[in-house]
């Protein structure tokens, strides 16, 4: 299945694991120069551990696909939720380098309370936000996003620098600004295959 990584941690978080490392290098170096029945093997597990654990823990990234959009990591929230017609993926490009994605539809499904239909029409379906993510990147990751679901490069780079909309086949792309955030909307008209 084609998808698409999108990293949400930063470089800095893994600067932690470069004296670990030092420390590891330094110990398997130094070990057999070492009397004693344990050497420095304690020094070399810990150390080794440790580098696992920061990577493991830190890591996180959004894995988007022509099916799905979820979370990935042993620490993340793991959310994850269909892609298929009629549902918005939400690109906003936020302050910092960071993007957040988000996916809103119903699946056809009514409201969980009534409250939350506007209507007062508590069969009818609303959308919801069914996943939200926060990825590290600026207009070029957004790029890349838009080119995944089949959005050529130059109607891509217009929708990040400016409001307008491009249609497509299965896809409808929308971009404006919204309290001074670019905002580009991908509203799936048709469900997509991984043969797109």
């Amino acid at each position: 299945m084609k998808s698409k990584f999108l990293f949400c941690t930063k470089f800095r978080y893994f600067i932690g694991e470069i004296p670990l490392l030092l420390i590891l290098a330094a110990a398997i170096y130094y070990n057999n120069r070492i009397d004693g029945f344990f050497k420095l093997y304690p020094l070399i597990f810990i150390c080794a551990g440790a580098i696992i654990f920061i990577f493991v823990y830190f890591f996180r990234a959004v894995s988007v696909s022509f099916e799905e959009i979820k979370d990935i990591g042993r620490f993340s929230p793991r959310d994850k939720a269909v892609i298929n017609k009629g549902k918005t993926l939400i690109i906003t490009l936020k302050k910092r380098r960071k993007i957040c994605i988000e996916l809103f539809g119903n699946d056809g499904k009514p409201p969980f309370l009534p409250s939350m239909d506007e209507n007062g029409d508590s069969d009818a379906p609303i959308d919801i936000n069914l996943f939200r993510g926060f990825v590290i990147g600026s207009g070029r990751v957004a790029i890349s996003l838009l080119r995944f679901f089949g959005v050529r490069a130059e109607d891509a780079q217009k929708l990040i620098a400016s409001d307008g909309e491009a249609v497509y086949e299965s896809i409808t792309v929308t971009s404006s600004q919204d309290s001074g955030l670019r905002q580009i909307k991908i509203l799936f008209t048709e469900t997509l295959n991984s043969t797109v």
